[in-house]
C-alpha cells in the first residue's frame, strides 16, 4: 500500500501470471516488473505505508521466493541510481516551475 496525498492505491504480485498489479481506485492494470513497480511509486511521488506478506507453505513457493523476490537481485544499483536521480532532477524541476515569480521592482510600487 502505498499514498500520494490523500490517495491511496496497492501493487500486488499475481503469482499465477508473475506480474505486479497497481489497484487504483476501480481500476486494476498490469505494472509487470518489481522494477516497473519502483519506476511507477517513484514518478508518483508514493509513500509506502504497509507491507503485507504471505507465509510460503509449498516447496514451489519458496523456491519461487529464493530464486525472484530479492529486492537485491530484482533491482541492479545502477538502476536504483538513474531511478533516483531522474526523480530528483522531476523534483528540482517541479520546484522551479512552482517558485514565486519575481516582479519588476518598478510594477511592484
Amino acid at each position: 500500500m502505498a499514498y500520494y496525498g490523500r490517495h491511496y492505491y496497492g501493487y500486488f504480485r499475481d503469482f499465477g501470471e508473475d506480474v505486479w498489479r497497481l489497484f487504483d481506485d476501480g481500476q486494476v492494470r498490469a505494472l509487470g516488473s518489481w522494477e516497473a513497480v519502483l519506476s511507477h511509486c517513484l514518478s508518483a511521488r508514493s509513500r509506502p505505508v504497509l507491507l503485507l506478506y504471505e507465509l510460503l507453505t509449498t516447496e514451489e513457493q519458496r523456491r519461487c521466493a529464493g530464486t525472484q523476490h530479492f529486492l537485491n537481485e530484482l533491482l541492479s544499483a545502477s538502476t536504483f541510481r538513474q531511478m533516483r536521480d531522474s526523480a530528483s532532477q522531476q523534483d528540482r524541476e517541479m520546484a522551479r516551475l512552482n517558485a514565486p515569480e519575481e516582479l519588476d521592482p518598478e510594477i511592484q510600487e
